[in-house]
């Protein structure tokens, strides 16, 4: 399965980002900090009172490092910069939620300009759901930022637009993170 299948598959439950962070020039060491958590209302409010489900990745100039917490524990992973040989970031968009979406609002369209007998109230309806579909067409694409060493380790991670926290990811951003360990690691070799 490629990573984008995989992408995609996980999308309903990629993290949404909490934080972003790429400098090119950091004065801490730390080249990129993505920090994500759970999607939903319940895992932005555990949040707030130090209940962290969180996930990070750390780029620093000799090492990569990918932290996973929950309310049981926590498990770090580093991955010297040197041993990188594979770099991956890609985007998913559920184009399906897009077309669906103009098709009921298109519909809903029709509708109330037509139906003199029942009011506007089904079109406006289908017009109210076309445009729900399309905004989540806009916060379900899901990003991922993938590494991999010469001995076939893996970290990888998936996240999504948040809307509480107002963080956005774009593909540029994703492909930049991408440049900038690549960067690295050739200036490590």
């Amino acid at each position: 399965m490629s990573l984008l299948n995989f992408a995609a598959l996980i999308g309903p439950a990629a993290l949404v980002t909490k934080e972003f962070k790429l400098d090119a020039n950091p004065s801490d060491g730390v080249y990129v900090k993505i920090v994500g958590r759970k999607s939903g209302l319940v895992a932005w409010l555990f949040t707030l009172i130090g209940l962290d489900n969180l996930t990070e990745l750390q780029v620093h100039a000799d090492r990569v490092e990918f932290r996973s917490s929950s309310l049981s524990g926590s498990l770090l992973q580093v991955m010297p910069i040197n041993t990188v040989c594979l770099t991956e970031s890609g985007f998913f968009k559920p184009i399906l939620y897009l077309i669906a979406g103009a098709i009921m609002a298109f519909l809903g369209l029709v509708t109330a300009v037509s139906d003199t007998r029942n009011g506007c109230a089904p079109g406006l309806f289908l017009i109210v759901l076309g445009a729900g579909l399309i905004a989540l067409y806009f916060f379900r694409k899901v990003l991922l930022i993938s590494v991999q060493n010469f001995g076939g380790a893996r970290f990888s991670i998936t996240f999504k637009r948040s809307v509480i926290e107002g963080v956005e990811i774009t593909e540029a951003d994703a492909q930049s993170v991408i440049n900038c360990i690549n960067t690295l690691v050739l200036n490590k070799s």
